[in-house]
């Protein structure tokens, strides 16, 4: 993913920032163990959604131009990291091996066309968080082809869809219908109609310039969306709705635009010097959400200091972002005037 960028092509700091802390928070869940009485707190599952409003937010001026060759390159960005790290990621675990000729074998094995097929199809099989690339694709390819379909009328249909989306949640129709399928097909499917709200709500906002309006409010509103934040981190207020990923829709709703509120209308540009770090910071969140779980496995299978419980603790988390930070920066150095820079930003 690209910096974020102002209308005046500034790069928005306090939405990069907000990026940084959303990855970084993916990757204490996926590499960390998180005490029971904070997994309430960790777990509340507001980090993908607001991705996801965050990513349409800023897709939304290319489809609303039809800019044609922006276009192109978002998906080289996101299609090129989806296709190639599954692959990479397995040839890497089965090479660490001790055992080289049965990390082959068992390379081998892993191969099977039908998980190379639904590892293309729907993000699954060969190595599962490319569910949410999947998502991510597959709603920036719907959402492109309404705007090419409809033109002028694109965002109503977008904020239409987004409704019988909300619709299908409350009624948990969509739960029951996907109920039969097998847990990979459902849940990664399942799991665009959990998303899609977002992405619609997304594209709204950037349509009236939300950031630029939002960019003097006062700071007694700025401490009342702190406040909601708060009561929503601590408590449960919507009904929690059976599903498959990110279920509590209208939760996530609410929160991703508080949370998106709260941090755009933060004007860091005036901390001068805090720029350029958190810049540096969020530079990379694409890959290193791509690489976290190699990095995790590559440490645990290969240093026998991680075997012992030290592979739970927030330091092993930390870790793991740092060296995934350095790849990606390495990576993203080393490739940088060809399309392969694309798997690590």
């Amino acid at each position: 993913m690209v910096l974020i960028k102002k209308q005046n092509n500034k790069t928005n700091v306090s939405i990069q920032l907000l990026r940084f802390l959303l990855c970084f928070w993916v990757v204490i869940i996926h590499c960390t163990y998180v005490k029971p009485k904070y997994k309430k707190y960790m777990f509340r599952g507001f980090h993908v959604p607001t991705f996801i409003f965050i990513a349409f937010y800023f897709y939304y001026p290319l489809l609303s131009k039809r800019n044609i060759i922006k276009i192109i390159s978002r998906f080289q960005r996101l299609l090129i990291p989806y296709l190639l790290w599954p692959i990479i990621q397995l040839i890497i675990l089965h090479l660490s091996l001790k055992k080289f000729k049965f990390g082959v074998m068992n390379f081998i094995n892993q191969l099977s066309l039908k998980k190379i097929y639904l590892q293309i199809l729907i993000g699954t099989q060969i190595y599962g968080i490319f569910w949410f690339q999947f998502n991510l694709i597959f709603l920036s390819l719907f959402f492109t082809i309404v705007s090419f379909m409809f033109k002028k009328s694109f965002l109503i249909i977008l904020q239409f869809i987004g409704i019988i989306s909300l619709y299908l949640r409350a009624s948990q129709l969509d739960y029951y219908f996907f109920i039969s399928f097998s847990k990979y097909i459902s849940a990664n499917l399942a799991s665009l109609i959990e998303l899609i709200p977002n992405a619609a709500i997304g594209c709204s906002l950037s349509h009236i310039n939300f950031l630029i309006k939002i960019k003097n409010i006062p700071n007694y509103y700025k401490f009342m969306l702190a406040l909601f934040a708060f009561i929503f981190f601590k408590y449960d207020i919507f009904l929690h709705l059976n599903g498959y990923r990110y279920t509590d829709v209208f939760l996530h709703m609410v929160m991703s635009i508080i949370l998106f509120t709260l941090f755009g209308c933060i004007d860091l540009d005036k901390l001068k010097c805090m720029k350029p770090i958190i810049n540096q910071l969020s530079g990379f969140t694409g890959g290193i959400y791509c690489i976290h779980l190699i990095i995790k496995n590559l440490l645990i299978k290969n240093f026998e200091f991680f075997n012992n419980g030290n592979n739970k603790t927030y330091f092993f988390s930390i870790l793991i972002y740092i060296l995934s930070y350095f790849i990606c920066f390495i990576g993203y150095k080393l490739f940088e005037n060809h399309n392969l820079k694309y798997l690590f930003i």
